[in-house]
This record gives structure tokens, C-alpha cells and sequence, in this order.
């Protein structure tokens, strides 16, 4: 938007400002795409795996056990 629109990405008095500043905070709530995809990636390469819960919730009512194919 700033490329764009040069200063007027910047200046409050157009909406593409609120747009850039509400885009940015979703980046930032969530954390940078950077650090997601270290994390997938060191997940596929079995780098990374979750941790055993300690107290592990049990099946939903209704539900097989096996309800995906492995």
C-alpha cells in the first residue's frame, strides 16, 4: 500500500492506511510467516514433534476410535 500510494499510505486522512495498519497487526498477533514456516518445515523433517500431554483428552462421544485411516 505505501509503495503505492506513496505518503498518502502513511497519512490518516485515507482508508488505505487503516487497511495497512490492520493488516500489519493480524502479522504480528499471529507471528511472522517466517517463523511458521521454520516450524512446518522442521515438523515434515521430523526436527520438531509435540509433546505427550500429560493428561490426554479421551475420544468424543460418538466417535470410533479409528475414525482416519493411517
Amino acid at each position: 500500500a505505501i509503495q503505492i500510494h506513496g505518503s498518502y499510505g502513511f497519512s490518516n486522512e485515507y482508508p488505505v492506511e487503516r487497511f495497512m495498519r490492520n493488516a500489519r497487526g493480524s502479522v504480528i498477533y499471529e507471528g511472522t510467516r517466517e517463523i511458521h514456516q521454520i516450524l512446518q518445515a522442521e515438523y515434515a523433517l521430523g526436527y520438531r514433534e509435540d509433546k505427550v500431554l500429560s493428561h490426554p483428552q479421551p475420544p468424543a462421544v460418538g466417535f470410533e476410535q479409528e475414525t482416519v485411516p493411517r
